[in-house]
């Protein structure tokens, strides 16, 4: 079973999110925090991705991406961004921090589940 860490600050917006990754099949943590996340991150709980938002309390999405980078046993972890601001500079700074991905919501459902699916995936290539 595929498991994600979802960092997300507001509380509706990660009940739908977690909801739609339990139903594709997903373990899911949650955390309503950066720091939060970073905690959890930290140790040796096992992820296959993250989904995390820009404006999280204590620590922002695209600080959040760097210090998962900065990490050896996460160096490499699929990180999506989900972010609900249209301003290029979030999306270009958490793509220079590290993430494979942004989405800017709202976001399809299939799109949104498919994009961090694809990310684990391309992850999972064995190296050429």
């Amino acid at each position: 079973m595929k498991s994600i860490l979802i960092a997300e600050g507001y509380d509706d917006v990660a009940e739908m999110v977690a909801c739609l990754f339990a139903h594709d099949g997903w373990t899911v943590t949650l955390s309503r925090d950066g720091r939060g996340a970073a905690d959890a991150l930290s140790g040796r709980a096992h992820y296959d991705a993250v989904l995390l938002s820009n404006r999280l309390h204590g620590l922002s999405g695209v600080d959040l991406i760097a210090r998962i980078r900065a990490l050896d046993h996460r160096a490499d972890m699929p990180i999506v961004m989900l972010t609900g601001t249209l301003d290029a500079t979030v999306a270009a700074g958490a793509l220079a921090a590290g993430a494979d991905g942004v989405l800017s919501k709202p976001v399809g459902v299939d799109i949104l589940v498919a994009t961090v699916t694809q990310c684990v995936a391309r992850r999972q290539l064995p190296a050429t």
